[in-house]
């Protein structure tokens, strides 16, 4: 089974009365238990099993969750403490409330995270660096929620490699702004000034 795209597809079901969330809910976990499933995910929670072992109670925060995916899935492993929050609304409490998750287990801000310093032992931030223009807040709102002995754990794209995922080209991403305009404009499906107003791709050296 497709792990994320079954998460992914939940919402649809929300209008339909006769749906069996509790059912849904012990299926998954069944499947998760089990091991017999795709996740892009994958590599994080087994780098969360390998770090806390059994530990279950642990604070979690994805930070930049997106559709919400990680975070259900860590609900579903029973983990009781995990949070999602973005700058863009692609989850769906609803969805959550209706696992018989707390439906505050996302949330939405353009500022500062809505959480107290040194609130979480772990945060993830997965695909989302070379989205965040201002970089130094953005640690620094991490460095601020982190526990004394907490472990952020950051993947993204960068600047060096080749191919840019995100446009769908070969080394576009390498020239000023403005050549990168004309050039996504020529050989990209998306628009040039769009790319340039939220991938900001970065070297490793600079982070």
């Amino acid at each position: 089974m497709n792990l994320d795209k079954e998460i992914c597809n939940l919402k649809k079901n929300l209008e339909d009365k006769n749906f069996d969330w509790s059912k849904k809910k012990k299926e998954l976990e069944k499947i998760i238990s089990t091991g017999n499933y795709v996740s892009e995910r994958g590599y994080l929670v087994d780098f969360i099993k390998k770090e806390y072992g059994s530990k279950k109670d642990i604070n979690i925060l994805d930070y930049g969750c997106g559709s919400g995916i990680y975070v259900t899935i860590l609900l579903l492993m029973g983990y009781k403490n995990v949070n999602g929050f973005d700058i863009f609304k692609k989850f769906n409490n609803q969805v959550i409330k209706s696992l018989n998750f707390s439906e505050q287990t996302f949330k939405l801000s353009d500022g500062k995270l809505p959480y107290p310093d040194k609130s979480f032992d772990f945060i993830n931030s997965s695909q989302v660096l070379e989205h965040v223009e201002d970089i130094d807040f953005y640690y620094r709102e991490a460095a601020r929620v982190l526990k004394d002995d907490g472990i952020c754990f950051f993947s993204f794209p960068h600047r060096l490699q080749i191919y840019d995922s995100h446009s769908r080209t070969y080394i576009i991403h390498w020239f000023p702004k403005f050549l990168r305009k004309i050039l996504y404009d020529i050989f990209s499906q998306q628009r040039g000034e769009s790319l340039n107003n939220y991938l900001f791709l970065n070297t490793v050296a600079y982070h």
